[in-house]
């Protein structure tokens, strides 16, 4: 292979100039070689891990593409991954930036219709809510009001004091590292900081409460007062750890495979949490499910037709979570 007549022993892309019988692993933008492995299963993972740097290469439009007959990679540069192999409809596990993770994210909204004549103020309102679980807001969302938007938006403890603050771009405000306890109840809130601005709510057909995935909406809230209105918020965007899946599109293989080797690249697991692969071959008419990564496997149910489930595990005690940033198949 000619990569663009580039030396790669003389420009440091390699830590060392290699040697016959090692291979490489890909680091940031170096290749650094390390000796050939001599467990079968090993030894299997080699390619597999190598088309996957590769891959990233690729993606990085630093070399030409190549396939691979018995080789099935993709890299999630995107939601749906670089080749499109990612059943996003089938998917539940949380794309972040540039990997898949074991977090449920959910777009709870009351379903309350916010059309109830607005009036100027600068007191700070908001909706109380409880968690389901331990969860992370990602965004709060503000019907858009008739008048000056709110700046700033507020989650505040049970006391009303301030944990988390965003400002508005739009009506979407957004937050980093928000994390909030379960079973606990909470604030969101919003105003101008001081200032005036349109106050939107409603009260007529509010039936608190309004149970959702990963938080319940019970209450409104103006100033340091609670009471039974809708204001101003329609959804909150929350992720929690749990047990999560990536699965792929159908992926058509040539016939004849006896054996087959499944890899999470650039995996990452804490506290115990796992990953692990069910696999159907012939088109999802027979899985074999739970099956551990990084080790060899025979093919039970043969066929031409190719589907992975990923399995993001949490742990016991749902504090942990697991995710990767793609995934190699070695066939034979």
């Amino acid at each position: 292979m000619v990569l663009n007549q580039i030396d790669l022993f003389n420009n440091g892309f390699f830590s060392t100039t290699p040697e016959d019988g090692q291979v490489g692993t890909y680091e940031g933008n170096r290749i650094v070689y390390e000796a050939l492995p001599t467990q079968s299963d090993a030894l299997v993972l080699t390619p597999i891990q190598s088309a996957l740097n590769i891959l990233q290469l690729q993606i990085a439009a630093a070399i030409t593409p190549e396939s691979y007959t018995g080789i099935i990679t993709d890299i999630f540069n995107d939601s749906t991954g670089y080749f499109n192999t990612v059943d996003t409809a089938s998917s539940n596990a949380a794309f972040i930036t540039d990997r898949y993770s074991s977090f449920i994210t959910a777009s709870d909204a009351h379903g309350v219709t916010i059309n109830d004549s607005s009036v100027n103020g600068s007191e700070r309102i908001g909706l109380r809510f409880s968690t389901n679980y331990p969860i992370t807001v990602n965004q709060l969302i503000i019907k858009s009001p008739a008048g000056t938007v709110p700046t700033v938006a507020y989650i505040l403890d049970s006391a009303k004091n301030v944990l988390y603050t965003s400002s508005f771009v739009g009506l979407t405000a957004s937050f980093t590292s928000a994390m909030l306890n379960s079973g606990s109840t909470y604030y969101m809130a919003c105003d101008n900081t001081g200032s005036t601005y349109r106050k939107e709510s409603e009260s007529v057909g509010v039936s608190y409460p309004y149970n959702k995935t990963n938080i319940n909406y019970l209450g409104g809230m103006i100033n340091t007062t609670d009471d039974s209105r809708i204001y101003a918020f329609t959804t909150a965007i929350t992720t929690r750890t749990d047990d999560a899946i990536i699965k792929t599109v159908p992926i058509t293989i040539a016939s004849g495979f006896e054996n087959f080797h499944a890899v999470a690249f650039r995996a990452s697991t804490s506290n115990s949490a796992t990953i692990t692969g069910d696999f159907s071959f012939d088109n999802e008419a027979n899985w074999v499910t739970g099956q551990s990564l990084n080790l060899n496997h025979s093919i039970e149910y043969t066929g031409t037709t190719f589907v992975a489930k990923f399995n993001l595990k949490k742990n016991s005690i749902g504090n942990a979570t697991a995710s990767c940033k793609g995934f190699g198949i070695q066939l034979w």
